[in-house]
């Protein structure tokens, strides 16, 4: 089963920490500037000095992975935040997702 929720409460987490925020942008010099669709890569760093990446990882909202062998300079960071909300099961680790977010063919 491919949980299909969390789309929109990822959706809802990153307007309820994002709406009304000052964000700084910061490219990570491990990594292009932007993807093969031409979307900007960067950081997300809130104006308390979060990092936006590793809250969603943290709130179970997003999960680490490495692109073409290439981690980011943050990863060890957002794996971090990932394992402790495996842990406590949240986000997508919890109930009904149970990790399971494979995308599947339509």
């Amino acid at each position: 089963m491919v949980c299909r929720l969390l789309g929109p409460r990822g959706q809802h987490f990153a307007t309820e920490t994002l709406t009304g925020q000052r964000v700084t942008l910061t490219a990570d010099p491990t990594q292009d500037t932007h993807d093969r669709y031409g979307r900007s890569l960067a950081y997300v760093n809130l104006a308390d000095g979060r990092d936006f990446s590793v809250e969603a990882a943290r709130a179970g909202m997003a999960r680490s992975y490495i692109y073409d062998d290439k981690p980011v300079s943050r990863y060890p960071q957002i794996r971090a935040a990932e394992e402790e909300a495996r842990a406590a099961l949240r986000g997508l680790w919890g109930s009904p997702c149970h990790g399971h977010t494979e995308s599947t063919p339509t």
